[in-house]
C-alpha cells in the first residue's frame, strides 16, 4: 500500500518532542512506533531522523549522531517488513477508523437499517422453513411435522419404538437407534 507523505508542521514537531511517551531511552523500533502512532500519518524519513536526533536518542544510548542517521533506521524501516509495514497497517486502520467516525449519521443509519431489516427476513425465512407442511396420511388434511398427531382427525402421525420410543421413519423395518424389529402397523 502506498501512502503520500506530508510534512509536519513545527507545533506538530515540538508536539512531539514534549510528549512524554516518547522517550529517549526507548530501543530505537520502540521509538519510530511511539512516532508513527502519535502522528497518524506516513512521515518521510528525514522528517523522522530530525526527530530522533532532536529527541536526544543517540545521547541517551551513548552513542555518537552518526553522519546520516537514516542509516541507522534504514534496517528497521525496510518497505517489505519491520515498521515500515506496520505502519502502513497502522495507518490503514486509522484512515478507515477515522471515514467511520466521519461518516454522516444520515449514512450510517441507512445502513445500519438496511442491516436490520435484511437481519429480520433472514430470520422470518428460517422460522419459516422449520415449520415444514405435509398431509395427514388417515384426513389427508395440512399437518406440522413438528406435532405427533393430526389436529384433524387425532391420528398418530409418526411410529415410535416399543423399546426405546425413538422416533421412527414410515416404512422401517428396525429401530435404528435399538435394532429391535418392528411389529406392522394395524
Amino acid at each position: 500500500m502506498y501512502i503520500d507523505k506530508v510534512p509536519l508542521d513545527e507545533n506538530e514537531i515540538q508536539l512531539l518532542m514534549n510528549d512524554p511517551e516518547i522517550r529517549s531511552g526507548d530501543s530505537l523500533q520502540g521509538l519510530v512506533l511511539k512516532i508513527f502512532y502519535k502522528v497518524s500519518k506516513p512521515l518521510h524519513i528525514r522528517e523522522l531522523e530530525h526527530l530522533i536526533v532532536n529527541i536526544g536518542y543517540f545521547q541517551a544510548h551513548n552513542k555518537e549522531i552518526p553522519l546520516v542517521p537514516s542509516r541507522s533506521l534504514a534496517p528497521i524501516l525496510r518497505k517489505e517488513k519491520g515498521i515500515w509495514k506496520i505502519s502502513d497497517n497502522l495507518y490503514g486502520l486509522l484512515e478507515w477508523r477515522n471515514a467511520a467516525d466521519n461518516a454522516p449519521k444520515e449514512e450510517t443509519d441507512v445502513t445500519l437499517q438496511a442491516i436490520l431489516q435484511d437481519t429480520n427476513i433472514m430470520n422470518n425465512s428460517m422460522e419459516e422453513s422449520h415449520i415444514i407442511k405435509k398431509n395427514c396420511p388417515e384426513c389427508d388434511g395440512e399437518i406440522d411435522i413438528k406435532r405427533h398427531f393430526c389436529k384433524y382427525c387425532g391420528a398418530d402421525l409418526y411410529k415410535f419404538c416399543s423399546d426405546c420410543l425413538s422416533k421412527l421413519d414410515e416404512d422401517s423395518i428396525f429401530c435404528a437407534d435399538c435394532g429391535v424389529k418392528l411389529e406392522q402397523r394395524t
